[in-house]
């Protein structure tokens, strides 16, 4: 098939949940069928690391959609960022443009610059990721299969806002219910929708006519390591993830006021995080107990002898951080919500704690208890590699497109 993915997440260098499973979709997929991919800024990888994909992927059709920006000419975008934090703190107007997702309309250069792609070569699939760009829908032709893959329906983003008290809960339900609206509707347009998981799955099909499917995403873009039993002690605890996702932000603020310091003074232990974040989150953060490590090149040096703590309670879709480290033999502390999608058992395969008194305890535990690691790190690896390889993925979707393609085509 000829398959144009769409996409408005990071690509590469692989270093966020987004970039896992972009990554390690596509890469896989370009082994059976000609692939083409549209990425929009701000999400297009800058130099070196444009050419090297380019490289790695010289079978891949890779169309990148920027402004030719002149002099001092401020993007649409920017704008509205400059707005927010004009009457905002940083921290504030990222939890503004958080909630308050719009579904703006695209700029009239992205539609042009999309349409004559799309004009240029014929399409058996166009599917386009997250719901920032789910209106290009209207410039797709009609005999064209058009699938749109919801990574994390935003309205129910909102929901978990509302339900810990993020926001004022009149304000917050009318938010969701004017989101659920929008996406709903844009949705409808398409001839099918994907989610990554059965929950955010049921709520969209509830509500459109159109067939919504579940169909997994893989974060294990290489190799998934083979698991043997160790007796090596913990020597690193880290969380995964940048903070212009601001799950990840509201994850650390509960990690430092709730759970860091017991852990510190009981255990002598400091949260490293791992992934890009900006100057005014780090600085609101500062404590003795986390530690700021930035971008790491290679995330595999992260992954031996250590622990992942996954303290997350926003968001939906899937965690892609926690399919890489049981991928890579890591043990997983997590919340209920942050590991859901996920067909893991508590004490089997993942520790399930949704109170900073189960985290700080079940720290320990696995710190403690070796036995527990290495079943946890083993039976861990055979759940991704049953549920969640990259051909499995592929496979997943392979069978959804081919079916819709004969319905379309009947």
């Amino acid at each position: 098939m000829n398959i144009l993915v769409v996409t408005h997440q990071e690509i590469y260098p692989v270093n966020s949940g987004g970039a896992m499973t972009s990554f390690s979709y596509i890469d896989e997929l370009r082994k059976f069928h000609n692939v083409s991919i549209i990425i929009f800024e701000p999400f297009i990888p800058k130099e070196p690391y444009l050419s090297a994909l380019k490289e790695k992927w010289n079978d891949v059709i890779i169309h990148t959609i920027s402004e030719q920006v002149k002099g001092n000419k401020i993007k649409p975008f920017l704008k509205r960022a400059l707005k927010y934090v004009g009457i905002l703190n940083p921290i504030q107007a990222d939890l503004s443009q958080s909630i308050l997702f719009r579904y703006d309309y695209l700029p009239q250069y992205q539609i042009e610059a999309f349409t004559k792609i799309i004009n240029n070569t014929t399409f058996d699939v166009i599917e386009v990721n997250y719901a920032g760009i789910f209106s290009l829908v209207h410039g797709i032709p009609e005999k064209t299969l058009k699938v749109a893959v919801n990574h994390e329906p935003k309205f129910r983003r909102t929901q978990t806002f509302v339900d810990n008290k993020l926001v004022d809960n009149t304000w917050g339900s009318y938010l969701k219910n004017y989101q659920e609206v929008i996406e709903n509707a844009l949705l409808q347009q398409y001839d099918a929708t994907i989610c990554l998981n059965e929950y955010d799955q049921q709520l969209i099909a509830n509500k459109i006519t159109k067939p919504v499917y579940t169909s997994p995403v893989s974060a294990s873009w290489d190799d998934i390591a083979t698991i043997k039993p160790e007796n090596k002690p913990i020597e690193t605890v880290f969380f995964l993830g940048g903070a212009d996702h601001y799950p990840n932000y509201d994850a650390m603020v509960w990690y430092k006021e709730s759970i860091g310091q017991h852990v510190f003074e009981q255990y002598n232990i400091k949260l490293q995080v791992i992934g890009n974040w900006a100057t005014d989150k780090r600085e609101s953060l500062k404590c003795d107990y986390i530690v700021f490590r930035g971008f790491v090149d290679d995330l595999n040096e992260v992954a031996e002898n250590s622990l992942m703590l996954v303290p997350v309670r926003l968001g939906g879709g899937i965690r892609t951080k926690i399919q890489w480290a049981m991928s890579k033999g890591v043990p997983v502390i997590s919340t209920f919500f942050g590991y859901e999608g996920i067909p893991a058992i508590h004490q089997e395969s993942i520790i399930e704690a949704n109170t900073p008194e189960i985290f700080i305890q079940s720290v320990g535990e696995v710190i403690a208890n070796n036995d527990l690691r290495n079943n946890l790190r083993n039976n861990a690896n055979l759940l991704i590699r049953k549920y969640f390889s990259p051909a499995t993925v592929v496979a997943s979707r392979e069978q959804i497109y081919q079916e819709l393609l004969r319905i379309k085509n009947s």
